[in-house]
């Protein structure tokens, strides 16, 4: 647990390299630790997405998120309130804890929330103090209060329905707030048939999961992903001014094809960066505004 540090985080320049070393952190340091502070459940449910056999697969995700992530980074600053809509395993909300953000977590999912939860706590000893998080087993439709950011990362396509929660979005921000949506693009051809494909195995792109605060079973989408059109159009049609629109992930991380720690894929893209066309992009982040 000693070789975690977590004093770059304040000293690293761009929100792209305080997204990318705390990525680092978690799928090395924070994965070799894991189970000194999480029960044998949370740790399946933490290696199942962060254990990484691979370096330079690993290397590899910390950057793809640290593209996406840094769109948030960049606003998480003392006193900002954030609220990420569908937290999981909680590292966005722990991150931008940790830089001073005010942070509300909710996810429907409980073994993901107690993960989190402990994953805080570690934290928090780390520092030596009390990181200004609070997470809870809950729908986002449940959540009150006044929001400067709203995050959504790989949860619009599960928040169901999509257009009551941007509805909601717009409620619950401050005037000049913004909802940033960091998510899959049914254009890209490999998203659009993994995403099928997923959904068939859970029976439908409609469900529903229990509300833990409630009881309630309330909707929800498997793997219901949009196109960059459409994400465009329902913002403008619930009242959003979009500030920018930022591609990445042309291409999937290609097994075996590594220079140095670089995947051929990131060499590739950039060699198709002037003439791809963005909007069959693997992933989209969105900036939106309440104006």
């Amino acid at each position: 647990m000693e070789s975690i540090e977590l004093g770059p985080l304040f000293t690293l320049y761009t929100p792209y390299h305080k997204a990318s070393y705390f990525y680092r952190l978690v799928v090395k340091n924070e994965m070799e630790a894991r189970h000194s502070f999480l029960s044998e459940q949370e740790v399946t449910s933490f290696a199942g997405y962060y254990g990484f056999k691979d370096d330079n697969r690993a290397n590899h995700f910390c950057h793809r998120h640290a593209q996406r992530v840094q769109h948030l980074v960049g606003a998480a600053t003392k006193g900002v309130k954030i609220l990420d809509a569908g937290c999981g395993l909680g590292s966005e909300s722990i991150l931008c804890g940790i830089l001073g953000a005010e942070v509300t977590g909710v996810d429907l999912i409980e073994l993901w929330l107690n993960t989190a939860k402990s994953r805080l706590q570690f934290y928090e000893g780390l520092l030596g103090r009390r990181i200004p998080v609070d997470l809870r087993a809950k729908s986002v439709f449940d959540v009150e209060g006044l929001f400067d950011i709203i995050w959504a990362m790989e949860s619009i396509s599960h928040i169901d329905p999509a257009e009551n929660f941007l509805a909601f979005a717009h409620d619950h921000l401050k005037k000049g707030g913004k909802l940033i949506i960091s998510d899959a693009n049914k254009f890209n051809p490999r998203i659009y048939w993994l995403t099928r494909r997923a959904a068939q195995k859970a029976g439908g792109v409609h469900g529903s999961l229990r509300n833990p605060q409630t009881g309630e079973m309330v909707p929800f989408a498997h793997e219901r992903v949009f196109a960059v059109f459409s994400i465009k159009k329902l913002l403008l049609n619930n009242g959003f001014v979009i500030d920018s629109f930022h591609n990445s992930a042309l291409l999937p991380y290609l097994p075996h094809f590594n220079v140095g720690h670089k995947n051929i894929s990131l060499y590739l893209e950039e060699l198709m960066n002037p003439i791809w066309p963005k909007w069959i992009s693997g992933i989209y982040t969105v900036i939106a505004r309440k104006f």
